[in-house]
């Protein structure tokens, strides 16, 4: 049965009858009607007329109107791509958004955005591979069906905007959001709930940018043709409008169209047909979800579609977890840019090369706070605190430093050098070799040493840290514990509302040792271990007493050495994509993590698949490695340590590439990248590994 039948109902209310200009053989203008239908508003007798086929219910609004999720994780009548909205001025494009289709033509080629995904489509890790049994991903068959039309649609708006003389300021925001919603489908794992609303999200983003396109390609034009001919208007949602203006240019551009009017007014218009408003009950769900709170929005058409942007993901949901380092007064050959007080920008991030794009510096940038963990104090010169035991301390150490070091003592391995394994994913020579000529003779220059010195913290565990161990049984469990705890590491890093702070190898041991709750003395250590598990623990609505973590050595399946290789890889690779874009952060003060993502072949975050640990800066051709190696280093351009190799400066003018030149860039480039970390955060970067491997073995 079509949702959009329409029913017959009495011509003649309140005195009025809305079929006695009724002429079948006349042209309709946009005043007239195809269907009519007879309404009340505020106590007050209306009528409404079309172009379309049928009369929907108004939507309810009110100055007590709320926007909230119902059950199918949409927004029900107040979603602009389920049903009709009064027309905005600053959202015009609304009308045009294309509406389910119902012939098996228009399914095949916008279907998928009116889908409503299933149990079946959220795949889960495998029972014992994961302590979140709740978390999962979208099918990749459903996948590639989105996210096939959202590319071929994002190009096309791509090729609108070179032309395009102005583009309005919603058009980057939906493009943005759709490119961020197929990032989180495909990367982040979730709850099967959570899958849901981002599917909706995605959908909903695709069919609004679709709208907007079609609105300044199609319909705008024809609104302003006055020479357009008439006709049935086209299969979009429409607007609801008291405006005769607006009614007549939708007309125009074979837009549907609801105008409402008092019924006192009606005179002289031709209405070929009058019927009952298509109620919303059996179309769009109206329950409401639980556990999602509601936004008040009013009457205001404007409030409800600005709520709605901000109820949708459009701003990137990777953050910057590593600690600032101090403020300092930079070399005196260093540029700086003078402190503003406008804050981070909020505006769309693009992929543009211009190096003053999203230039947001904040007086605040680099001191030492943030949610990476808690504030340092500050040193008081007023008071003095005498220990009754310092004359106790200082004695041992006295003796401590007569012994000599401790010949049985275990020697901390060094970080700047690669820990060559055969279960450790390979060394990229030009990485291993600049990381190795770190100068850490010099102390970091790029940090205020009255400051107290910020602990090395990392972001995902140190790679090393899986396979160090002395024993094999001891790595074993790491490995094995990494990979039940990994699908909980990477929904912490994609959940907007967790505090996404970096730990210390100490602090990830005790994660891989399996340290879950705070015990004794160790409490102040452990007790944020239970933090970076618990949002996806509490996401899956698990007992956190319930789960056999950490798990006894004796049933710790074995881990191949490909597959080690394999886990490694991804740790050095997680941990240099947050490092690149934490020290961009800090080295340019600008904010562009799509320029930082444009080094990475499928410019993800997380989630990235191990083929590319073939590609990019892993590549085994010097020609394929280029093209990464070269947009880091016009980021580099930006970067405040000075001086940077010539080569680097060089790098932009340049237009042909012999394989020295190449190869003197990479180096290069390497070099200042190590430099710079280390001049920045004061420790060693984790560099990109290969892997050499065949996938499967």
């Amino acid at each position: 049965m079509d949702r959009f039948a329409v029913v017959d109902t009495p011509s003649l209310q309140n005195g009025v009858d809305l079929l006695r200009n009724r002429n079948v053989g006349a042209k309709l203008g946009a005043f007239d009607g195809r269907v009519a239908a007879h309404i009340t508003i505020d106590h007050t007798p209306c009528y409404i007329t079309s172009n379309a086929a049928y009369i929907p219910e108004i939507p309810p609004s009110g100055p007590d109107s709320k926007l909230f999720v119902r059950q199918d994780m949409r927004y029900g009548p107040d979603d602009p791509t389920l049903w009709p909205q009064k027309y905005s001025h600053t959202f015009c494009h609304l009308g045009a958004i294309p509406r389910q289709p119902t012939t098996e033509i228009g399914r095949l080629a916008l279907g998928m955005m009116f889908w409503n995904p299933e149990r079946e489509d959220f795949i889960s890790p495998e029972s014992g591979k994961t302590i979140t049994r709740g978390l999962g991903k979208l099918r990749q068959r459903q996948y590639s069906k989105l996210a096939g039309a959202a590319e071929i649609l994002l190009e096309e708006c791509r090729k609108y905007a070179e032309t395009a003389r102005d583009v309005v300021q919603v058009f980057p925001l939906l493009q943005q959001t759709l490119k961020l919603g197929l990032e989180r489908l495909q990367s982040v794992p979730s709850t099967y709930q959570r899958m849901v609303l981002e599917v909706t999200n995605l959908q909903r983003t695709y069919l609004e940018l679709k709208g907007l396109l079609d609105y300044v390609t199609i319909y705008k034009p024809r609104m302003d043709n006055p020479a357009s001919e008439g006709g049935h208007p086209e299969d979009c949602v429409g607007i609801f409008t008291d405006d005769p203006v607006i009614a007549q240019l939708f007309n125009i551009a074979l837009l549907p169209c609801w105008l409402i009017r008092p019924l006192a007014a009606f005179t002289w218009e031709n209405i070929l047909r009058v019927v009952e408003p298509l109620e919303m009950v059996g179309v769009v769900v109206l329950e409401a979800a639980d556990g999602y709170p509601s936004v008040p929005v009013g009457a205001n058409i404007d409030k409800k579609m600005y709520s709605l942007h901000l109820c949708t993901r459009n701003a990137p949901w990777y953050k910057n977890p590593l600690p600032s380092p101090g403020a300092v007064s930079p070399p005196a050959d260093a540029v700086l840019d003078p402190p503003s007080t406008a804050g981070p920008s909020r505006a769309p991030e693009h992929s543009q090369s211009s190096r003053s794009e999203n230039r947001s510096p904040s007086p605040d940038l680099y001191a030492v706070r943030s949610r990476a963990g808690p504030k340092l104090p500050a040193p008081s010169y007023t008071q003095q605190r005498v220990s009754p035991y310092a004359a106790q301390r200082q004695k041992q150490k006295e003796l401590k430093a007569a012994r000599g070091p401790n010949p049985n003592a275990k020697v901390e391995r060094d970080k700047y050098v690669h820990f060559d394994r055969p279960d450790m994913a390979t060394a990229i020579p030009s990485w291993e070799t600049a990381l190795a000529g770190v100068d850490r003779a010099k102390p970091p220059s790029f940090r205020d040493p009255s400051k107290a010195v910020l602990k090395a913290v990392y972001v995902f565990p140190e790679p090393a840290l899986l396979i160090s161990a002395e024993h094999e049984e001891r790595r074993q469990v790491f490995l094995h514990h990494y990979e039940m705890i990994r699908d909980a590491l990477l929904y912490r890093m994609g959940d907007p509302d967790d505090d996404q702070f970096a730990l210390t190898v100490q602090q990830w041991r005790d994660v891989l040792q399996g340290k879950l709750v705070a015990q004794g003395k160790a409490e102040q250590r452990t007790v944020t271990i239970e933090s970076i598990l618990g949002p996806a623990i509490r996401a899956c609505g698990l007992d956190p007493t319930q789960i056999t973590f950490p798990v006894d050595s004796s049933a710790i399946p074995r881990t191949t050495r490909n597959r080690a290789r394999e886990l490694t890889w991804e740790l050095a690779e997680l941990n240099f994509r947050y490092e690149l874009l934490a020290l961009d952060i800090a080295a340019s003060r600008l904010q562009r993590s799509d320029r930082c993502r444009d080094c990475f072949p499928t410019r993800k975050m997380l989630g990235m698949d191990y083929v590319e640990g073939k590609q990019g800066f892993a590549a085994i051709s010097l020609a394929e490695r280029h093209p990464y190696i070269f947009r880091l280093a016009m980021l580099m351009l930006d970067w405040i340590p000075r001086p940077r190799p010539a080569c680097i400066r060089m790098a932009e003018r340049m237009s042909k590439w012999s394989e020295e030149d190449m190869r003197k860039l990479e180096r290069d480039v390497t070099r200042y990248y190590t430099f710079c970390f280390y001049n920045v955060f004061g420790r060693a970067a984790i560099v990109p590994l290969r892997l050499t491997h065949e996938f499967g073995t």
